[in-house]
């Protein structure tokens, strides 16, 4: 009786085994791709702007997010970089509103500098990041800039533009001084044949009294 039912054990658990390599053991789940790589994370406004010393900045840092149907509540993550002095923003997670839009206000201190503050989507497993610059230094409030030749520009020859930063009235903000992180956009269009406007490097440029030391060029077709 006994040699009977060890032999039941040992035929079942024979079963047992064939039926379990025939399936090829427990399934392991398919791991998706992360929804947040899809989107697209792109600065609204709040981009460029100037701010005196110890003051706060006129507008909002203002993040969108696109590509699903559903932007809302999705955590964006503001941080200044490290080199980031001359202002104060704790890291902070906000969610996006209705919209796909989120945002932060930002205070300068004491230190004349460029103001870097990153915004990047946090769960996303790969870089989803954009990067404002902001300008402490004097009280200027915008650009201007003008073509060194003085001359009508041919399509498709380089030209120089010289900047200068200015406070209200159109005056030249002599106090705008040091190396400061430009970005450059344009809102001209391509050439029939689709050839880019050429525009200066994003980058550190140096000024002195509110105007830049050294020329930069750019491309239109």
């Amino acid at each position: 009786m006994v040699g009977t039912r060890m032999l039941r054990h040992l035929i079942l658990t024979i079963v047992s085994l064939m039926i379990f390599i025939s399936c090829g053991g427990p399934s392991t789940p398919s791991v998706e791709n992360n929804a947040l790589d899809g989107l697209t994370i792109s600065i609204a406004s709040g981009n460029g702007q100037f701010a005196p010393l110890n003051s706060a900045f006129t507008s909002p840092l203002v993040v969108e997010v696109s590509g699903t149907s559903d932007v809302s509540g999705i955590p964006v993550f503001f941080e200044l970089s490290d080199t980031s002095a001359g202002a104060t923003l704790a890291p902070v997670t906000i969610l996006t509103d209705s919209f796909g839009r989120a945002q932060v206000t930002l205070s300068s201190l004491t230190d004349a500098s460029t103001v870097t503050v990153n915004a990047s989507l946090p769960n996303a497993s790969v870089s989803k990041k954009v990067v404002f610059n902001l300008f402490v230094n004097g009280n200027a409030t915008n650009w201007e800039l003008s073509d060194l030749t003085g001359a009508s520009t041919v399509a498709g020859t380089s030209f120089n533009l010289n900047i200068r930063a200015l406070k209200a009235g159109a005056v030249v903000d002599t106090d705008f001084t040091g190396g400061k992180n430009l970005s450059f956009t344009t809102t001209a269009t391509n050439a029939p044949d689709g050839t880019a406007p050429i525009l200066p490097a994003d980058g550190v440029y140096n000024f002195t009294a509110g105007v830049i030391n050294t020329p930069v060029s750019a491309t239109f077709f």
